[in-house]
């Protein structure tokens, strides 16, 4: 397993431990890759994907940031 490879299984995790559910993790990878084997991706989508996963654990944070405000 490579580092991409292993960044990307982190990042899921993360997303699982933000409240994420798998299916929406799934269709995510799926979005930005055509599949849900990131295993078999070239190394560009490796990455492509890894932003995409970064980008909703921001986003997961500012909706934490915002939710707390409200409180």
């Amino acid at each position: 397993m490579n580092d991409q490879l292993l960044r990307i299984d982190t990042l899921k995790n993360q997303l699982l431990e933000l409240g994420y559910h798998q299916f929406q993790i799934d269709g995510v990878i799926k979005e930005t890759t055509g599949s849900v084997w990131v295993e078999n991706i070239s190394l560009s989508l490796q990455q492509e994907l890894i932003t995409a996963l970064e980008y909703y654990i921001g986003f997961a944070g500012r909706c934490n940031v915002h939710s707390k405000a409200k409180e």
